[in-house]
């Protein structure tokens, strides 16, 4: 399916091995599972994840931008493994990567930010088992009003956060 621009809410989203679902637009998904059973990619859509589970089988690779945040107690989460190509923002504090494989290649971008929004003031990543990075990752601060020390983290879990000889890891905190 080459997707033009959508959105969805408390639905269930099933992406067999082998289909496509993608597109140059937008996917908006809302307290939705996104059930992924084989090599998945995004292409060039942007996915805007908030309060989405993705599992299943399959992996995960964004070449596109992903925007993954929740803004209440529910967590966004991605269990299956992960290569990130592209662009990935991680906002809020309850957002999780769950799966035992997850690489930031020397495309990727992943940046964890603040903003003035009330759900993003403090922004975690949690990692249950690690990460490898071969790109850049970015702790960033974007917020103009409203409080100061911003909790800003990314956290390892059983495993450990390697940052390899091509890895950046920059902190943009006022």
């Amino acid at each position: 399916v080459r997707v033009p621009s959508f959105s969805a809410t408390s639905a269930t989203i099933n992406i067999a091995a082998g289909a496509t679902f993608d597109g140059n637009g937008t996917a908006t998904l809302n307290q939705t599972t996104f059930d992924v059973a084989g090599a998945y990619s995004n292409g060039n859509m942007i996915l805007n994840l908030n309060n989405v589970v993705m599992q299943g089988t399959g992996s995960f690779t964004n070449t596109g931008s992903v925007n993954m945040y929740d803004d209440d107690a529910n967590p966004s989460r991605i269990e299956v493994p992960i290569v990130n190509q592209g662009s990935f923002l991680v906002r809020g504090l309850n957002n999780e990567f769950t799966s035992s494989s997850v690489t930031n290649a020397a495309t990727g971008t992943l940046t964890v930010q603040t903003d003035n929004s009330s759900f993003a003031l403090d922004s975690r990543l949690a990692l249950s088992n690690g990460l490898t990075n071969d790109g850049l990752i970015r702790m960033f601060d974007a917020r103009t009003t409203c409080c100061s020390n911003p909790f800003l983290r990314i956290s390892g879990g059983a495993g450990p956060i390697v940052n390899s000889v091509s890895g950046t890891i920059e902190d943009h905190v006022s």
